[in-house]
């Protein structure tokens, strides 16, 4: 009896991760909203820390999709099921990143400067997607040479600028929209 370990190329294990990755910081966000309504604010300050670093991994869920767009050889042929999965995780990843970002910015309180907040939450929500897509991960990124070299990668590629922008506009959008 053999075990299903992947799907369309994709371990099980990474898409359940990336999932649980894109989860945490509104999990996180909901800690620090109760944590703000029991009056313990250094917990807020510490929780928001998480929820920022880890937010941009949402962004990265919702390019899933690109794997129904390119053909890379994993999802080249498709099908009705590989079209549900890889555009469930995508507008899961989407949906996760708009309601992470208007809840933070709420959380935060900054009123009628609330919409300024956006644009730089949404570029750093698609630069840290477009950095996930150059490989570096999540720890890697605190070490700044490795962080330099991996934005260098991202300007240097106009299909990953344009990306890291269209979805910067795409983000803030819908963050207004439903702010």
């Amino acid at each position: 009896m053999s075990r299903v370990t992947t799907f369309e190329g994709h371990g099980i294990s990474a898409i359940v991760g990336n999932i649980v990755l894109a989860v945490i910081p509104l999990i996180f966000i909901f800690l620090a909203e109760f944590s703000i309504g029991i009056g313990v604010h250094w917990v807020f300050l510490v929780i928001c820390t998480f929820s920022i670093i880890l937010f941009p991994h949402q962004t990265y869920l919702f390019f899933e999709a690109k794997h129904l767009i390119d053909k890379n050889g994993l999802v080249d042929n498709l099908n009705l099921t590989k079209v549900a999965v890889f555009g469930s995780l995508s507008l899961l990843g989407l949906a996760l990143q708009v309601i992470t970002l208007i809840r933070l910015i709420n959380l935060f309180n900054f009123g009628i400067y609330g919409s300024l907040a956006v644009i730089p939450l949404s570029l750093v929500a698609s630069l840290g997607a477009c950095l996930g897509l150059t490989d570096l991960s999540l720890f890697q990124g605190f070490w700044p040479p490795l962080l330099f070299k991996h934005l260098k990668l991202v300007f240097k590629n106009s299909d990953l600028t344009a990306l890291c922008l269209g979805t910067t506009i795409l983000l803030a959008l819908l963050i207004l929209l439903f702010l």
